[in-house]
């Protein structure tokens, strides 16, 4: 399973929408995570180090590849959040 590190301004609906393709998932990220985030999903913290389920073991190779997709897939459409916007530069 590959790890994801928490940055400023991310949410559990936001890791899911991007490394599993599917916002909805979040909760499979909180449940292997609740040692990690408490109690509580909504607050997570930059620095946290989250074990993400059912990807490959490697991060960055995942991660880039990934990201590849989505610059592709996100410069056809207009981004509707600032997340987006950051996500485009």
């Amino acid at each position: 399973m590959a790890t994801y590190t928490v940055k400023k301004g991310d949410s559990l609906w936001k890791i899911a929408e991007k490394y599993l393709d599917n916002a909805s998932r979040w909760k499979e990220i909180y449940n292997l995570n609740k040692k990690v985030i408490g109690s509580n999903p909504n607050l997570i913290y930059p620095g946290q180090v989250l074990t993400l389920p059912g990807t490959s073991s490697s991060t960055s190779k995942s991660s880039s590849s990934s990201q590849k997709k989505r610059k592709s897939s996100s410069s056809k459409k207009k981004p509707s959040t600032p997340q987006e916007v950051a996500n485009l530069i």
